[in-house]
């Protein structure tokens, strides 16, 4: 019984080994290493080349700078040590004869031969460097910043700290400029992170805030999975913040959220004012329709005979006339009135709908739709009733 339960218990040891083991691979990426050639001194340098990796790359800390494996690997980073060149990968070859001639000319005074750039420290430090003197624009200093933000954090988080704020003024510049919705979100997003990492906690906020309420989409339109993971990351770096930054987000959104509830009130209120006033006119306008058709076949009549059976059944239609034509033109002024101070409560209604969703969405969900503005009343008041049949020479009355 003994041995069968060393059996046991090693066959587990093994299973469970195995398993780790399976485990650690399914997320694991691999290289291999190449031969490349130099671009400034034109001898051999060793570098790698990607085998495999997977989508797990996409839950890796680094999603926090929005940077991924493999920029975040030293062996992204090519280097030669004949020459002391560094670059990524990526770009490790295109350069221009003007940048060969500019980083020959000043790599002597950067690189010292013998220097570790095995070290991966050293490394992008001398890559920072030889970026410098290479054609670059503010897209891909962002980018390249955010890199060494993430990869300093594992030996000077003070310098991860500085490199994250580099990163941070080039991203406020871009802001101010245009761009496609996805971009704008995910700047927004780092604005805030990097924000919150240098304690400026109301600001990270607000670009939270401006970022949530975005919908990602590029030139090919948006795209739930890129939207959902930004605001999975909006939602969980929000959450470090401190908790009375987080209060006086929530206060200002119960501030707005009663203010937005009284103008719907108001506007509500007024929209029922008005809705029995254009009932009341419609029949105001029928009412008016049909005495007019009465009206007409008197004095048709009276043109045909010359008098009619009951004289006063004109007099009295068109005093019926008139006097509903008054009622109708007080009604018009009123409904008009109306409708403008409508307008006017929906209009800050819905600027304050417009306000909430670009500075709150990211405590609750996207606040009602907004209330749709009516067309002015525009019903013509109604002329008195002036009779013409019998307008004949005097003779032939």
């Amino acid at each position: 019984m003994r041995r069968k339960g060393k059996a046991v218990l090693a066959f587990a040891s093994a299973f469970l080994a195995l398993t780790m083991w399976e485990s650690s691979r399914s997320h694991a990426t691999t290289w291999m290493e190449v031969e490349k050639t130099d671009p400034i001194s034109g001898t051999k340098c060793v570098a790698h080349r990607i085998v495999s990796f997977g989508t797990y790359i996409y839950q890796w800390p680094s999603k926090y700078d929005l940077v991924f494996w493999p920029s975040t690997d030293p062996n992204w980073f090519y280097y030669c040590t004949g020459s002391g060149y560094v670059s990524m990968a990526s770009d490790f070859e295109t350069l221009d004869d003007d940048e060969k001639a500019k980083i020959k000319d000043n790599l002597p005074s950067l690189y010292t031969a013998g220097t570790d750039l095995a070290k991966f420290s050293m490394r992008v430090d001398m890559a920072e460097k030889i970026y410098a003197l290479r054609k670059k624009d503010d897209q891909f200093w962002i980018r390249f910043y955010r890199v060494l933000g993430y990869v300093n954090d594992a030996w000077d988080t003070e310098k991860a700290l500085a490199y994250r704020l580099k990163a941070l003024a080039l991203i406020q510049k871009a802001l101010e400029g245009s761009l496609l919705d996805g971009q704008r979100k995910e700047f927004l997003y780092l604005a805030g992170e990097y924000s919150r990492l240098n304690k400026v906690y109301t600001k990270a906020a607000q670009f939270f805030a401006e970022a949530k309420a975005i919908t990602w989409a590029d030139e090919k339109g948006s795209d739930a999975g890129e939207n959902n993971y930004i605001n999975e990351l909006i939602r969980e770096r929000r959450g470090l913040l401190p908790p009375e930054v987080k209060s006086n987000e929530v206060a200002r959104w119960d501030q707005m959220r009663d203010a937005m509830s009284h103008a719907r009130d108001e506007a509500k209120g007024l929209e029922g004012a008005l809705r029995p006033l254009l009932a009341d006119l419609e029949k105001f306008q029928a009412r008016l329709q049909d005495l007019g058709k009465q009206i007409r076949a008197q004095e048709n009549q009276l043109r045909r005979r010359h008098s009619l059976e009951n004289p006063l059944e004109l007099e009295y239609l068109v005093l019926q006339y008139n006097e509903q034509a008054s009622q109708y033109n007080t009604t018009v002024e009123k409904a008009k009135a109306l409708s403008v101070e409508y307008n006017r409560s929906i209009g800050e209604h819905n600027a304050l709908v417009e306000k909430a969703n670009a500075l709150a969405k990211h405590i609750e969900e996207p606040v009602s739709a907004e209330l749709p503005v009516s067309e002015p009343v525009s019903f013509a008041p109604a002329e008195p009733w002036r009779s013409t049949a019998d307008e004949r020479p005097e003779g032939q009355r």
